[in-house]
């Protein structure tokens, strides 16, 4: 009887390690790394410092064109010009597949939804895709260049 429960707990612990990749279960187990509502959050204070040196700090290494995200005429044109802060993100809702929803307003009173897909990158979750929503218009942040 007492084999059979051991045995049990083992094929338990097994599955789990199985279903989730061991990164993320160290991740869970003992903490550590920046979480995806950081990152976010993290993220939204660049935008509103006039010094946005450290954005690719925020973006996921692998992420297609990733030096080009540094140039100031990807981040500083568009919607999330420094020119619209005062940003503010909603509250972060994240799903299964580590993408957040969060609602949107920028300094101009310009509303709407961001959503983020985050990667890990070693412990810490990093931006892959923003994909911004103001008035019908969607902007799309990722996969700069022609790789």
């Amino acid at each position: 009887m007492k084999f059979g429960r051991i045995a049990l707990l083992i094929l338990v612990g097994v599955s789990v390690i199985g279903l989730t990749s061991c990164e993320a279960l160290l991740n869970m187990l003992f903490g550590g790394g920046i979480e995806i509502a950081d990152q976010i959050e993290s993220f939204e204070t660049t935008l509103n410092r006039a010094n946005r040196a450290d954005i690719l700090t925020h973006f996921h290494p692998d992420m297609t064109g990733y030096q080009q995200l540094a140039d100031p005429e990807v981040i500083d044109a568009g919607p999330l010009s420094y020119a619209h802060a005062d940003f503010e993100f909603g509250t972060p809702v994240v799903d299964g597949n580590d993408i957040a929803n969060c609602t949107f307003l920028n300094g101009d009173g310009a509303a709407g939804t961001i959503v983020f897909t985050m990667v890990l990158d070693g412990s810490d979750y990093k931006i892959n895709k923003i994909v911004l929503t103001i008035s019908k218009v969607e902007y799309v942040l990722e996969r700069f260049g022609s790789n």
